[in-house]
Protein backbone atom coordinates (compact mmCIF):
# COMPACT_ATOMS: atom_id res chain seq x y z
CA UNK A 1 0.00 0.00 0.00
CA UNK A 2 1.30 3.65 -0.83
CA UNK A 3 0.41 5.99 1.16
CA UNK A 4 0.81 9.76 0.29
CA UNK A 5 3.79 11.71 2.09
CA UNK A 6 1.53 14.34 3.50
CA UNK A 7 4.37 16.50 5.00
CA UNK A 8 5.60 17.05 1.38
CA UNK A 9 2.58 18.22 0.12
CA UNK A 10 2.00 22.07 -0.57
CA UNK A 11 -1.00 23.65 1.05
CA UNK A 12 -3.13 26.65 -0.19
CA UNK A 13 -2.71 28.09 3.60
CA UNK A 14 -4.38 31.10 4.85
CA UNK A 15 -2.77 33.26 8.41
CA UNK A 16 -4.02 32.53 11.54
CA UNK A 17 -3.78 35.49 13.69
CA UNK A 18 -3.97 33.68 17.31
CA UNK A 19 -2.92 30.12 17.99
CA UNK A 20 -1.45 28.72 20.63
CA UNK A 21 -2.94 27.12 24.79
CA UNK A 22 -4.89 28.94 27.15
CA UNK A 23 -5.51 28.20 31.08
CA UNK A 24 -1.99 27.16 31.99
CA UNK A 25 -1.89 27.03 35.84
CA UNK A 26 1.64 28.22 36.32
CA UNK A 27 3.65 29.26 39.68
CA UNK A 28 5.15 32.75 40.11
CA UNK A 29 6.71 34.40 42.37
CA UNK A 30 5.26 38.05 43.51
CA UNK A 31 7.83 40.63 45.19
CA UNK A 32 6.15 42.26 48.05
CA UNK A 33 6.80 45.79 48.94
CA UNK A 34 9.70 44.49 51.78
CA UNK A 35 11.35 42.67 49.14
CA UNK A 36 9.50 39.27 50.37
CA UNK A 37 8.90 36.50 47.63
CA UNK A 38 5.18 35.31 47.77
CA UNK A 39 4.61 32.38 45.51
CA UNK A 40 1.57 32.96 43.87
CA UNK A 41 -0.54 30.71 41.06
CA UNK A 42 -1.17 32.22 37.60
CA UNK A 43 -3.68 31.61 34.70
CA UNK A 44 -1.78 32.04 31.84
CA UNK A 45 -2.96 32.18 27.73
CA UNK A 46 0.53 32.31 25.22
CA UNK A 47 -0.70 32.79 22.04
CA UNK A 48 0.80 33.60 18.88
CA UNK A 49 0.01 34.36 15.07
CA UNK A 50 0.84 31.83 12.72
CA UNK A 51 2.17 33.01 9.51
CA UNK A 52 0.20 32.02 5.91
CA UNK A 53 3.66 29.44 5.24
CA UNK A 54 3.87 27.61 8.41
CA UNK A 55 1.82 24.76 9.09
CA UNK A 56 1.64 25.09 12.72
CA UNK A 57 3.12 26.05 15.93
CA UNK A 58 5.11 23.42 18.61
CA UNK A 59 3.06 23.52 21.19
CA UNK A 60 5.67 21.95 23.52
CA UNK A 61 7.70 25.00 22.90
CA UNK A 62 5.07 27.66 24.24
CA UNK A 63 5.14 26.62 27.50
CA UNK A 64 8.50 25.91 27.44
CA UNK A 65 9.16 29.53 27.13
CA UNK A 66 7.07 30.44 29.94
CA UNK A 67 9.07 27.77 31.85
CA UNK A 68 12.00 30.28 31.80
CA UNK A 69 10.19 32.61 34.03
CA UNK A 70 9.62 29.89 36.90
CA UNK A 71 11.82 31.33 39.45
CA UNK A 72 11.76 34.75 38.36
CA UNK A 73 10.41 36.94 41.13
CA UNK A 74 8.50 39.71 39.54
CA UNK A 75 7.20 43.19 40.77
CA UNK A 76 4.40 45.23 40.12
CA UNK A 77 6.21 47.23 37.59
CA UNK A 78 7.23 43.43 35.49
CA UNK A 79 3.85 42.17 36.00
CA UNK A 80 2.47 45.44 34.39
CA UNK A 81 4.49 44.81 30.94
CA UNK A 82 3.28 41.45 30.80
CA UNK A 83 -0.34 42.45 31.34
Amino acid sequence: MNLPDIQNVKVNSIKINRVGVSNVDFPIYIKSKSGEKVLCYAKVNIYMSLKRNLRGINMSRTTQSLMRYRYTSFDRWVLWKFL
